[in-house]
């Protein structure tokens, strides 16, 4: 499994790009401080515009006596937005640099766990459900089963 992380959830922005560290889910560290540089690849973030979305907006429009319009932040500041709220419990190595650490668990609280959308760093550009839902699935992975739980095993 690779684990990908946008530089602008540690604050980094690079205007129309953002860097992406891929690493092997088991060497992920959360925290770009922590992945070698030689790690980090430039791709270009996603678009404001989408020729094929406004053209299907305008003909949806012009066919049921309504207006295309456009986010005011993708129109005027070019900022892809989304209806999804997204992000607050920063991903840290420690409650430092984040809320929350690579197993989702609440930094200073046992067993809180937040398994939503606050967990994203960043705008996917996509519907996040699919990736709100494999964060969830990774966070209870690492939850030990009641038998074990019983008997005061902690996952590490």
């Amino acid at each position: 499994m690779t684990a990908v992380a946008p530089a602008f959830a540690a604050g980094h922005s690079m205007g129309q790009y953002s860097a992406l560290v891929a690493a092997s889910h088991d060497a992920f560290v959360p925290g770009l401080d922590s992945i070698p540089e030689d790690s980090v690849t430039l791709v270009q973030t996603n678009p404001t515009f989408i020729a094929a979305g406004n053209a299907a907006a305008e003909w949806l429009a012009k066919h049921t006596g309504g207006i295309a319009q456009s986010n005011v932040l993708e129109a005027l500041g070019n900022i892809p937005t989304t209806a999804h709220l997204l992000g607050g419990a920063v991903i840290g190595a420690d409650a430092s640099k984040g809320v929350i650490d690579q197993h989702l668990r609440v930094f200073g609280y046992r067993n809180l766990l937040v398994c939503d959308g606050a967990a994203m760093p960043a705008n996917p550009g996509v519907n996040p459900s699919l990736t709100i839902t494999a964060l969830a699935e990774h966070a209870m992975a690492q939850i030990p089963p009641a038998a074990e739980a019983q008997h005061g095993a902690v996952s590490a």
